[in-house]
């Protein structure tokens, strides 16, 4: 199996739970499409040329994460594919990836114009409060962070395995809790 091969099956497992858990009472209607938009883009996908890099937040903080069952049912998969993956800086901050990475998923494969990622928040830190026309769902992957999304103003608690929703706009945060990263996959459409 190829390193592409691990992160496309890495991508549709991601997009297999994504569509699971926005379908699941509670979660909003829009989060539904948005998750099968992202799961078909996944499965008509094409690799684009990339290679792996880190930043220094996901290599100092990888271990930390927990992958028996209380860390996400994509933890250890996540651990597994994180070396594969081209981290970068976010452009929000200016940390230099000490604080934040970002896995660019539409920088790896030709999603049709979807924009799709991890967002990977080191311990303690917290993400740029920040806003954007498109519309915007997150699977939380790993970890648990204080999370502001959704049209809300305060921040509240979330778990791994999560939904999040914001509409066009919304304004959005999120503070990784305890020592370990809060890592969640993103995906914005129209």
């Amino acid at each position: 199996m190829t390193d592409d091969d691990r992160i496309l099956q890495f991508m549709n497992r991601c997009a297999e739970r994504l569509v699971e858990r926005a379908a699941a009472p509670g979660a909003a209607p829009e989060a539904a499409t948005g998750a099968r938009a992202f799961q078909a883009a996944v499965a008509a996908s094409t690799p684009l040329p990339c290679r792996p890099a880190s930043v220094p937040v996901v290599g100092a903080t990888v271990r930390r994460i927990d992958t028996g069952p209380d860390g996400g049912p994509l933890a250890a998969a996540l651990v597994a594919v994180t070396p594969l993956l081209p981290w970068v800086p976010t452009f929000r901050a200016t940390d230099e990836g000490t604080e934040f990475g970002l896995a660019l998923f539409d920088k790896m494969r030709d999603l049709n114009g979807l924009t799709a990622g991890l967002m990977w928040v080191g311990p303690g830190c917290q993400y740029p409060l920040h806003h954007h026309p498109p519309q915007e769902l997150y699977l939380t992957l790993t970890g648990r962070a204080r999370f502001r999304w959704g049209g809300a103003e305060e921040l509240r608690p979330v778990e791994p395995d999560a939904t999040l929703y914001n509409h066009p706009d919304d304004w959005h945060t999120s503070i990784a809790e305890g020592d370990a990263p809060f890592v969640a996959l993103y995906v914005t459409w129209p």
